[in-house]
């Protein structure tokens, strides 16, 4: 009679920890990503599910292909447990190769890949470079995401400001002569440009420099209208438009006529009749 109730002890318990193991199987979170492979200014959709915990966030981090964090970000699932992220590459710490995302949830972790293609060339002479002439300066850009309606250049805050139309999130390059905008320092030596996305300041960007210009890389969020790079030193001299210079015109054959009706009539003597 004992031995049964040993058997029996035996086989509560062995279910017990079936039961707790597929529990602790049932609460490991799930992540994949849409594609296994992408290219600059592509949308990482990173999804998966969980056992959903009241109150429970969920971490995301990235690491790039020399294992450094790229992006680390906190979400919440749905009431079903199931969650999305949208993740875009680029910037200094986004090279070709191969990504890893380690989710954490509960205590528990998931993790998956993916490989990406940097085709984004930042240095002079690559290919793919259009031409901007705006008034007075002459730049090159390439963009991903959207397209370039408009750049001016403002002498008061030494800056060239781009209007975009962004259709999804994606990289600005613009390839600035020295000859146009440049910062220094002020012992002369080469500052960063400060760059500002819609007017807030940005720091998602990758600068280099030549000798003869600076070459800026900025993402940008979907939905972002305006990017404006401000430096130190501004050489562009702003054109007259045709009313300011009429005006000049005037104002100087005004000034002439002032003058030569000044000189005739310095002897001249008025007498009374």
């Amino acid at each position: 009679m004992y031995y049964k109730g040993y058997a029996l002890l035996a086989i509560l318990i062995a279910s017990g920890v079936v039961v707790g193991s597929n529990a602790y199987a049932a609460s490991a979170p799930t992540v994949q990503t849409d594609k296994t492979s992408y290219q600059s200014g592509d949308t990482i959709v990173v999804s998966g599910k969980v056992t959903p915990v009241a109150g429970q966030a969920l971490l995301i981090e990235v690491f790039n292909p020399s294992n450094a964090l790229y992006r680390a970000d906190t979400i919440v699932p749905a009431a079903d447990g199931s969650y999305n992220y949208n993740l875009k590459i680029g910037g200094k710490l986004g090279p070709t190769g191969t990504y890893t995302v380690v989710v954490t949830y509960n205590q528990q972790k998931a993790q998956t890949t993916f490989s990406f293609t940097n085709n984004i060339t930042t240095g002079p002479g690559g290919g793919g470079w259009q031409t901007y002439n705006g008034q007075g300066f002459t730049v090159q850009y390439m963009i991903t995401g959207g397209t370039l309606n408009n750049i001016t250049a403002d002498t008061t805050f030494t800056s060239l400001k781009a209007y975009i139309t962004s259709t999804s999130s994606g990289t600005l390059q613009l390839k600035i002569p020295r000859t146009v905008l440049d910062a220094k320092t002020d012992t002369g030596a080469d500052d960063d440009f400060v760059v500002f996305a819609d007017d807030v300041p940005t720091s998602d960007v990758n600068q280099t420099a030549t000798a003869s210009d600076r070459t800026v890389s900025i993402n940008f969020d979907q939905g972002t209208q305006t990017i404006e790079v401000v430096g130190t030193v501004i050489h562009v001299v702003p054109e007259f438009g045709a009313g300011a210079v009429a005006a000049i015109v005037l104002a100087i054959a005004i000034v002439a006529v002032v003058v030569t009706t000044s000189r005739h009539n310095r002897g001249l003597t008025f007498l009374p009749k």
